[in-house]
């Protein structure tokens, strides 16, 4: 699980999605998130932007709310078009792409104790709570930052009909954005319910 952990740190931190100033870099070749991106090389092309014409991030838009157990989640799924994903080593940037992809802002309330809540904040471009939806796969992944504790972890979010998803956030496969002994102490590192609840649209 520590190695685990490790390659996600480094991942990140290779993958950043920090801005830097005056750094605008031109578009080289365009692709369709409807496509496949194991099978169409220009997917993985430095410069590359991945377009949603096809409208796939739509389904996903809206408040979502889980109301159980003395927990009160309520997920904004926001569309964000031309974010930039920058291959960054030792402050080098190596590479980047482009891609539209969906946005997660969230409430989230524990036996009557309000957490955290950034659902009517403007969101810069190096949010890191956002996913992609291919056309290929029924659902849309991504990043997702539990930020009572600033934890990271994959997750993934699946309409189930047009007013429930599903969303799954990973609770075995994780990165702090804080140092390691900021977290030895803890009993938990995630505030966000994990590993799978089914959300209902609130509007």
């Amino acid at each position: 699980m520590k190695n685990m952990k490790t390659k996600l740190i480094l991942l990140i931190l290779f993958c950043a999605t920090s801005t830097f100033a005056q750094y605008n870099p031109p578009v080289l070749s365009t692709t369709s998130l409807a496509g496949n991106p194991n099978q169409d090389p220009n997917f993985s092309k430095n410069g590359n932007y991945a377009i949603d014409y096809d409208s796939e991030r739509d389904q996903y838009v809206g408040l979502w709310r889980y109301n159980q157990n003395g927990i009160l989640f309520d997920l904004k799924i926001e569309k964000r078009d031309k974010l930039i994903t920058k291959y960054i080593y030792q402050g080098v940037i190596l590479g980047y792409k482009f891609s539209d992809d969906i946005i997660f802002k969230y409430r989230l309330v524990k036996n009557g104790i309000e957490l955290y809540n950034n659902l009517n904040d403007n969101i810069p471009d190096d949010y890191p709570s956002r996913a992609k939806k291919f056309g290929i796969h029924d659902f849309a992944g991504g990043i997702f930052v539990d930020a009572t504790y600033n934890v990271g972890s994959h997750m993934s979010v699946k309409l189930i009909n047009p007013d429930t998803i599903f969303f799954d956030l990973g609770s075995g496969t994780y990165f702090y954005l804080n140092p390691d002994s900021y977290y030895e102490t803890l009993d938990h590192i995630f505030t966000v319910p994990t590993d799978g609840i089914e959300m209902v649209r609130v509007n």
